[in-house]
């Protein structure tokens, strides 16, 4: 009866241990990187940024939309995702974007390349 209860006493802590040491392979660095894009455009405009090449398990979403678009928008291609923005009809000033891309998933692990691209628009009007 000794016995059996020794074992129940270190078999959690074995379990524990167990656990660590599986997670400890999957432990891996994330890289995180800003990038800010200056564009200067013509009310009216239709602006297009590609986001660049990207795999099957690699994706981009927009983190935080313009305040002052009719366009804006992610479009993925096998080759590309491209970021399309147009402002409202006659709005002039300033608007902004925020674009996260994840990249780097060899399929079996996550994404570990993090990328916010951050588009800043300052819109004029067209008879500038």
């Amino acid at each position: 009866m000794k016995k059996i209860q020794v074992y129940l006493l270190f078999f959690p802590l074995l379990i524990v241990s167990s656990c660590e040491l599986l997670n400890a392979g999957d432990q891996h660095t994330i890289k995180e990187e800003t990038v800010v894009v200056e564009a200067e455009l013509t009310s009216g405009d239709l602006f297009q940024y590609s986001l660049g090449h990207f795999g099957d398990e690699e994706e981009a979403e927009i983190l935080k939309a313009p305040d002052h678009a009719t366009i804006s928008q992610l479009s993925i291609s096998p080759e590309e995702i491209q970021y399309k923005y147009q402002a409202i009809a006659g709005y002039t000033g300033d608007d902004d974007v925020i674009i996260q891309s994840r990249k780097g998933s060899d399929g079996e692990k996550p994404n570990d390349q993090i990328l916010n691209t951050i588009i800043r628009f300052q819109i004029n009007d067209s008879a500038e």
